[in-house]
């Protein structure tokens, strides 16, 4: 359980933007940012294709301010969650990505790589 000052730490940064960067992150990193907005695109299949060209500078946008709070790192050419960011991720939405690259069950079990 978080404290309550962290509790209004993250209340204040994770907006519903950066929890969804965050889960993609945390279920299939490291991944790149490129990786990250064609999954980001893949789970909202109504999203407009203009919305869709704009998603590779909103995802470095977010992932800048993410690796500023600490909750990613980058891994090799990709980015991981740290474990600050995988205690914010809700474990119900870790489904496989859109490459096949993780299960359900890899999810739940992963380690954070060592850098």
């Amino acid at each position: 359980m978080t404290r309550p000052s962290e509790q209004t730490h993250v209340r204040r940064h994770l907006t519903g933007v950066r929890r969804r960067v965050l889960q993609i992150i945390a279920a299939c990193g490291p991944i790149t940012v490129d990786e990250i907005a064609v999954e980001w695109a893949a789970a909202q299949p109504s999203m407009s294709e203009r919305q869709k060209d704009g998603l590779p500078r909103m995802a470095s946008q977010v992932v800048w301010r993410l690796e500023n709070l600490g909750w990613i790192r980058r891994h090799g050419d990709g980015y991981v969650a740290t474990p600050a960011g995988r205690s914010l991720v809700d474990g119900a939405w870790f489904e496989n990505c859109h490459d096949g690259r993780m299960s359900n069950q890899d999810a739940a079990s992963r380690e954070v790589p060592p850098a």
